[in-house]
Parts: structure tokens; C-alpha cells; sequence
């Protein structure tokens, strides 16, 4: 995989998440216009908790491979992970990655109660088991595991081990069976899409729970068509598909779009889509306007991150 469709998941997860902000909430039937006009004037696209979370995600994978890169500290300096006993999957931790959250995330960025839970039981207890269960005793079905997790199909082996890692990186906030699968679910998506091929056969062969909303992905032409049937919710057996759907597009403006013109959780199907169709098309695929209108800070963290990962998986 290059470093071009590393960053385009990257950059296209902010986007399409910045993109769709203003919208959350909105009835699909009223967003065309406005979507348009919004795009006529690409210009502060402020991004949500769902990008913060998904580079605050890549930003833990990279202190992972980073640790692992050279576990063998008696090997010579050209040895790479396969000289040791260690692998890109084992490496991966969810202690780090949710204490990256809870002291790397901006509060004023909108995380929902269940995160904030989580997070004030990692200051209290630092541990991440339990975290998940802090507010609600069967964990929260919501999207925000699934969103983060594109990243960590970067340290995927094959595709079962995508699935293994996407229903890990969910685990420490989104415990609940449904927002694990579809967690599980779209880091099969990514690995994919990193590789150029198509991903929809891939998820639905793993698909449990999802199985249904998965396998009328491919039955489905529109965005109305698509938010009616999938559902838009929050709720990440309703989101994840969806967001599925919009990234089986031609490119990633349409992808990005069209995610955005299902209505409902804009921001959240917006990233997952964007993130999934960047990984796809890369990042010199998108508009350089649309990567203007993005916070600075931002851009400037997501081609460090590409740069760091692209590096990384080359070691693999």
C-alpha cells in the first residue's frame, strides 16, 4: 500500500467528517442545495470528535509499530518485523490507544456521554477494561468505534485479521455486539480498499448481526434509497452500512457527496465513507480546495501521520 492511499484515508475521513458537520441531523430530502452552496465556498471546515478520534487513532497505531519496529533489540539494524517473534497485530494495544483519546481529545469537539464515560474511567481506574460498560451495562451500540477504526487495517496481515483488530480498536469504548461488527466490518472494508479491490463480498462473507443491511448494499442506487432502507442513525448497525454504500462510488467527491446527501449522522457517514473511498483513490485523488478548507493543524497532523505509517507498513 503507498503513502498517497494511507493519507487519502486519512484526508478523507477529515474531510468528508468537516464536510458533513453542519448538516447532522438534517432530512436527506433538504440537503442538496445547501450541500451544493457549501461546496461552491470551500472554506473553514471545521472537523468533529469523529476525525479527532480517527487521527488521534492513527497517532496510537503509529506508537505501536513504532515500539515493534525493532523489538529485537540484538538484531542488526536492516531486521524488520518478520525477524522477530512479534507482529503488526500484536503490537496493537487498546490501553494506549484509549488513554491517546482521553488525554489527546478536545472536549469542545463533541464527544457523545458514552466516550466522556469511558474517558473519566481511564483517568480513574487506567485500565481499559470496564470502560466500555461505565454508563451503559451491554455498551453502547453508537458509531463512534466503527468511525476511529479505518486506521488500524494499516496492521492488518489478511482480512481476518482486519476483522480481529477492527472489533479490538471498538472494544474499549463501543462494546456492544452491533458497534463491534461494525467496527470489525469496515476495517475488512479499509484493508480492501487499501489494496485496490473491491470490499463488499469480503464484509458480507464476515457479517453476523450485519448480514442483512450488508447484503442490500448492493442492491441500492440512490441516497434517499439508501437512508431509507440502511436506516442514518447514530447507531452503528445503521451508519457503518450506509457509509459502506456511499464509498462504492466512481470517485471520492462522489463517495464524500453522496454519504453527506443520506441525511441524518452526516458528519459520522461522511468520514467512514470518506475515509474508505480516500484509502481506495488516494490522496492526490481530492480536491486541493476541499484540502485548503480544512484546519491547519489538521492537514499538517495528517500528512505526519501518512508519512510515519507509510514508513512503518513499508517494514513490514
Amino acid at each position: 500500500m503507498t503513502r498517497d492511499r494511507i493519507y487519502g484515508l486519512l484526508l478523507g475521513g477529515l474531510i468528508g467528517d468537516a464536510l458533513g458537520r453542519p448538516f447532522e441531523g438534517a432530512e436527506a430530502s433538504t440537503l442538496k442545495g445547501p450541500l451544493a452552496a457549501r461546496l461552491a465556498r470551500p472554506r473553514g471546515w471545521g472537523h468533529s470528535d469523529d476525525a479527532e478520534a480517527m487521527l488521534l487513532t492513527a497517532s496510537s497505531i503509529a506508537v505501536d509499530v513504532k515500539k515493534i519496529r525493532w523489538a529485537d533489540s540484538g538484531a542488526s539494524q536492516g531486521s524488520r518485523w518478520a525477524d522477530s517473534d512479534a507482529s503488526r497485530a500484536s503490537c496493537f494495544s487498546e490501553a494506549r490507544l484509549l488513554q491517546t483519546l482521553a488525554e489527546g481529545h478536545e472536549p469542545a469537539r463533541g464527544y457523545g456521554k458514552g466516550m466522556r464515560a469511558a474517558f473519566r474511567f481511564w483517568r480513574t481506574h487506567r485500565r481499559w477494561q470496564g470502560a466500555a460498560f461505565a454508563l451503559w451495562p451491554e455498551g453502547s451500540h453508537g458509531n463512534g468505534g466503527a468511525v476511529r477504526t479505518p486506521p488500524i487495517a494499516l496492521l492488518a496481515g489478511d482480512l481476518d485479521e482486519a476483522y480481529e483488530l477492527g472489533a479490538r480498536c471498538a472494544l474499549p469504548t463501543h462494546a456492544h455486539p452491533e458497534a463491534v461488527e461494525a467496527a470489525a466490518l469496515i476495517a475488512v472494508a479499509t484493508a480492501c480498499a487499501l489494496r485496490g479491490d473491491e470490499y463488499l463480498e469480503a464484509v458480507c462473507r464476515r457479517a453476523r448481526l450485519l448480514r442483512k443491511p450488508c447484503a442490500a448494499i448492493a442492491t441500492l442506487t440512490t441516497s434517499a434509497d439508501a437512508s431509507r432502507t440502511l436506516g442514518n442513525g447514530v447507531r452503528a448497525s445503521e451508519s457503518m452500512p450506509l457509509a459502506l454504500w456511499a464509498a462504492r462510488a466512481p470517485t471520492i467527491e462522489v463517495a464524500i457527496q453522496r454519504a453527506i446527501l443520506c441525511g441524518g449522522d452526516t458528519d459520522s457517514i461522511g468520514a467512514m465513507a470518506g475515509a474508505l473511498a480516500g484509502a481506495r483513490y488516494g490522496g492526490a485523488s481530492l480536491p486541493s480546495a476541499w484540502i485548503a478548507a480544512l484546519e491547519g493543524p489538521a492537514q499538517r497532523s495528517a500528512a505526519r501521520l501518512a508519512d510515519t505509517l507509510s514508513e512503518a507498513v513499508r517494514g513490514a
